[in-house]
């Protein structure tokens, strides 16, 4: 948010600079000036940043400054003849146009074709079998689920190591992490029902053998996931999470 009110205020100071000392100003209307120079100052911005940042960098971060490109495609097709647009130029965009939308149908085509949730529909199905509503997941297992039950299963996170990484444990304890999920989650008497931990294979097999659940099996168990339940949630807070990352939640 910090980040945005930056480049408005400094595209806003550009703006005005251009204002007061280009004859062209007449051509362009105030806010699509300000959407040609929030775009370019945001694009530069943030290219040069992932460049020093340590985490890693995917493509959807460059999601909320790219989309500007749309509109303003549009004012550079109104007004090329009256910003005198060289012959290069234009080219240029028009090249860029083409390679962004290619890129976007190849892209859907990719997406369309792949059902990538598709593992994910045995416990799914069991879940919602056995009225199973409340639980928890490491973050990338979490939202996921509450989608695929169409908000009928509620997942709260489990701390990691790194993105995509093995579950973190500290004193044999299980860290909680309530990453972007309600508030209220962090109670435990929210749900007073049967609740559940779901981990992937991999992350089963990094927390398996330790105290936490050498006398526990799965209730769920296929290729790719696990699933392991409890009389409630608040059984779950006490017994398996470290009190530390409960206080900091």
């Amino acid at each position: 948010s910090l980040l945005l009110i930056g480049i408005f205020i400094l595209s806003i100071k550009t703006i005005s600079k251009y204002k007061a000392s280009n004859s062209c100003s007449d051509t362009l209307f105030l806010p699509q000036i300000f959407l040609i120079m929030f775009f370019v100052v945001s694009s530069v911005y943030h290219v040069v940043l992932f460049q020093f940042i340590d985490s890693d960098t995917h493509g959807r971060y460059f999601i909320p400054f790219l989309i500007f490109f749309v509109p303003v495609l549009a004012v550079l097709f109104e007004k090329a003849k009256e910003l005198s647009l060289s012959s290069g130029v234009f080219a240029l965009i028009m090249l860029i146009t083409v390679v962004i939308l290619g890129q976007g149908a190849l892209n859907f085509q990719r997406i369309a074709r792949s059902v990538v949730n598709r593992i994910r529909n045995g416990y799914v199905n069991y879940l919602r079998e056995h009225n199973l509503h409340f639980g928890f997941a490491t973050f990338w297992n979490a939202n996921v689920t509450t989608e695929l039950t169409n908000g009928v299963v509620e997942i709260t996170s489990l701390e990691t190591e790194r993105t995509n990484g093995p579950v973190k444990i500290r004193e044999d304890k299980l860290l909680y992490s309530n990453r972007l999920e309600p508030v209220k989650y962090d109670d435990p008497l929210y749900y007073q029902g049967e609740s559940f931990l779901l981990f992937s294979q991999e992350e089963w097999d990094g927390v398996k053998n330790t105290e936490m659940f050498t006398a526990k099996l799965p209730v769920y168990e296929d290729s790719n996931f696990v699933i392991i339940t409890y009389p409630s949630a608040q059984v779950i807070h006490k017994t398996l999470f470290s009190q530390e990352s409960l206080n900091g939640s």
